[in-house]
């Protein structure tokens, strides 16, 4: 469609590999600096938003300046999930990250699903000489797969605003000294789990204040910071390890000690 030289065709994909590589070293300091959230939620609206405009691209340029941005927004996504999904589970659970890397890996397949399905019926045949098919109007296959996955992407976009939204991690909270407010996600994590967890924000604010007084690791502020957490998790852990075992202490009771020294040294070193 716009008669370019068959050698010129990897810069196609290549676009996009590069725009990975990009939003990965970009979206992941920035998740550090301003919060998982703001990550979480523009990687997948720039994925989309790039993604609709290439459909209307009007260039090679412009379509390999489109696939860039869509691989900014997809490379920046997949760190922030992953790094979203560990500090939300137990580390006994942190196996499942792989899952990540297996819906990837079928979102690729749709991908090429809905390619297979959409370009054949919309595109010139390569038996027609050129001066026989209109590329404006019938060589549209290509647009329109783009626009179907932006499509799929924003309905992704809805669903995390809305379905699947995450509180800010509490590692991100107690690394910036929001203490408090990390003492409120955790509690609310163990409310959509049907728990209670004995902590207040009174106890958060109270550890703001002692790492005000205290700023050191060796002294009550940090000691503090690390109990609340430590309390609220194993909390969270040993409700969940009750649930539907008749009163019987699971092994990861038994370990509770553990955890918490464990939890201890990554905060620390954090």
């Amino acid at each position: 469609e716009f008669s370019i030289d068959d050698s010129y065709i990897g810069v196609m994909m290549s676009s996009m590999f590069v725009g990975l590589m990009m939003g990965a070293l970009f979206w992941g300091p920035m998740s550090d600096k301003y919060g998982r959230q703001l990550s979480y939620r523009w990687t997948l609206v720039i994925s989309g938003v790039c993604g609709l405009a290439t459909s209307f691209s009007s260039s090679f340029f412009w379509v390999c300046a489109g696939l860039y941005c869509v691989g900014f927004g997809v490379g920046g996504n997949m760190p922030v999930d992953g790094a979203l999904f560990l500090e939300f589970v137990s580390k006994e659970n942190h196996s499942l990250l792989t899952l990540l890397s297996i819906f990837f890996s079928l979102g690729s397949g749709f991908a090429a699903c809905v390619a297979w399905l959409i370009i054949p019926a919309f595109s010139c045949p390569d038996s027609r000489p050129d001066a026989e098919c209109d590329m404006a109007t019938q060589n549209r296959g290509w647009r329109y797969v783009l626009t179907t996955l932006a499509v799929f992407t924003g309905i992704m976009v809805v669903l995390r605003l809305t379905l699947v939204k995450p509180y800010e991690s509490p590692r991100f909270l107690v690394q910036n000294k929001r203490q408090s407010d990390a003492v409120v996600v955790l509690r609310e994590i163990a409310r959509y789990n049907g728990h209670f967890v004995e902590t207040t924000t009174e106890d958060g604010m109270n550890c703001d204040d002692d790492d005000n007084n205290n700023p050191s690791d060796e002294g009550g502020g940090g000691n503090v910071k690390i109990r609340i957490l430590s309390t609220a998790f194993q909390s969270i852990r040993h409700r969940a390890s009750l649930d539907g075992s008749d009163g019987a202490i699971s092994s990861a009771d038994i370990d509770d000690k553990q955890m918490a020294d464990s939890n201890r040294e990554d905060i620390k070193v954090a």
